[in-house]
């Protein structure tokens, strides 16, 4: 399939081309790019430069760029902010979002590059066993520290919170942006307003989790509640914290 694209957009070198009489350090670089999978959005930039493009599956683009080098990113499942990067609002779960991104040398007169969109969430499933009949209800807030991605595909550092009820089935689903660290939580909110606290990312990591792992794989765990404590468990590993029980 390139091959044939690389016919039908050799055309376009010539528009960045410059005359053997000038000065040819001042020329543009012809960059060529493809970006593989799922259809994308491109986005390019350099020194006052910026270009956007809508890549299909398996798209070649050549594209004239400053020889300043230049930074690429590819996603999809998600908009981009007016700074290039990817946010998510307070009490959302994180979007369903691929990514590639890479910087580029571009200081000679033909550069390439490859890009191919990687997930970047995890979705957690929570299938909840309990409360037993009587118990009183409850909902899961998971809390962080990474709330998006900048421009560059580097992870943004703020505050992250979602809350989540359990279905008639007893589960839910959430999706988690890629993490920097353990510091992951997940707190269950009974309606008398106490709370019960997990170390979620610690959890995560001891049942061999990986957050650099370049499309991140998704996860179910169990939240188990009784009368006098809740257990979260995996196959590997179960935590359990106590209730206050009233006699």
């Amino acid at each position: 399939m390139f091959s044939e694209l690389r016919w039908l957009l050799l055309p376009a070198v010539f528009l960045f081309s410059c005359s053997v009489k000038e000065d040819r350090s001042r020329c543009p670089c012809v960059l060529e790019v493809s970006v593989t999978g799922a259809p994308a959005r491109l986005r390019c930039e350099g020194e006052d430069y910026r270009e956007e493009r809508d890549c299909q599956q398996d798209t070649l683009l050549r594209l004239g760029v400053p020889r300043s080098g230049v930074m690429l990113s590819a996603l999809r499942g998600a908009e981009r902010g007016e700074e290039g990067g990817v946010r998510i609002p307070p009490g959302y779960e994180s979007p369903p979002l691929w990514l590639d991104a890479l910087h580029l040398d571009t200081d000679g007169e033909a550069a390439s590059a490859a890009l191919h969109p990687h997930k970047a969430f995890c979705s957690l499933t929570v299938v909840c066993d309990g409360p037993p009949g009587g118990g009183e209800p409850y909902w899961v807030e998971i809390i962080g520290n990474v709330n998006g991605w900048e421009a560059d595909g580097t992870l943004s550092e703020g505050p992250f919170s979602c809350r989540c009820i359990p279905g008639l089935d007893g589960r839910f689903t959430i999706r988690l942006p890629r993490q920097k660290d353990e510091s992951l939580r997940m707190d269950i909110l009974f309606s008398d307003r106490s709370v019960r606290s997990f170390a979620l990312g610690t959890a995560l990591a001891r049942d061999g989790y990986d957050w650099s792992a370049q499309d991140l794989p998704d996860r179910e765990l169990t939240l188990r509640l009784s009368l006098t404590d809740i257990a979260l468990d995996s196959d590997l590993w179960s935590e359990k914290v106590q209730l206050d029980v009233e006699i």
